[in-house]
């Protein structure tokens, strides 16, 4: 059911990229990496890595959004670091994250503050 608004218990990928854009955790340049997390995110029967026709559930809602901080604070920021060693530039001295650090700051800085502006 593609954009059920919220009328069933699974997410299809156009809900995804709304609640990820909604909440400033990743934007729409971002939309080849959140479609191949989508899929890789669908854990029940076959996978299907670009399958927009897929459904998560709540479960395979929370992988996703593991694989997105995970993304969003892990591996772009080795991305912006090896950028900055191949200029000759020193690279970031902050300590990558670990998963659960980039799942917390998920919560933290994105979701946490929509929650609070909720009636």
């Amino acid at each position: 059911q593609v954009n059920s608004r919220g009328g069933t218990h699974e997410l299809d990928y156009i809900e995804l990229c709304k609640f990820l854009t909604e909440t400033e955790i990743l934007g729409e340049e971002h939309s080849n990496v959140i479609l191949r997390i989508f899929g890789e995110s669908h854990v029940r029967g076959t996978k299907s890595k670009s399958s927009i026709h897929l459904q998560l559930n709540q479960t395979e809602f929370f992988v996703a959004l593991t694989k997105i901080a995970a993304y969003k604070y892990i591996t772009l920021h080795r991305r912006e670091n090896a950028k900055m060693r191949k200029r000759g530039v020193s690279a970031s001295k902050a300590p990558i994250p670990t998963v659960p650090i980039a799942v917390e700051t998920i919560y933290l800085e994105h979701i946490l503050p929509v929650l609070e502006k909720m009636p």
